[in-house]
């Protein structure tokens, strides 16, 4: 027999384990990618770990934070977040060069890669976040 009613469906807990972070190449962004095993995971939902980098520019042994949990059945599922982890974010191998144009106190630049001129990057706002994202030898640019 069947009786309508109210019921609460709580998410399942999970525990996270053996985080790691995938080191990146340079893209300007601040997003990670993370590996983790995930116990409780019920087989078949496809749950991810969205993570994010403390800021997008270059350097090694980066913070990676653990954000929330993603995917097609994140939501189903709950998991001690803010944990954090170690990746590194390496300069662009195929940038040979940057050409900077300061006007009105405001850096745009033009990235020059193998083969090919991609579009210019937005402005950047000033010339030493521009040094530190790419790496760049701080002589060469004034």
């Amino acid at each position: 027999m069947y009786n309508s009613g109210n019921a609460n469906i709580t998410q399942k807990a999970l525990t996270l384990s053996g985080i790691t972070a995938s080191d990146k190449v340079y893209d300007g962004t601040t997003t990670a990618t993370v590996n983790a095993t995930l116990g409780g995971l019920i087989s078949g939902d496809s749950v991810s770990i969205a993570s994010t980098f403390d800021n997008p520019n270059v350097g090694v042994a980066k913070t990676v934070t653990l954000n929330s949990l993603a995917g097609t059945d994140g939501a189903n599922y709950s998991a001690t977040l803010g944990q954090t982890t170690l990746a590194d974010i390496t300069t662009n191998p195929t940038l040979k060069g940057v050409l900077v144009s300061i006007a009105n106190g405001s850096a745009t630049s033009n990235r020059f890669s193998e083969g090919n001129t991609p579009p210019p990057i937005p402005s950047i706002g000033g010339l030493s976040r521009l040094q530190e994202a790419y790496n760049l030898d701080p002589l060469l640019t004034r």
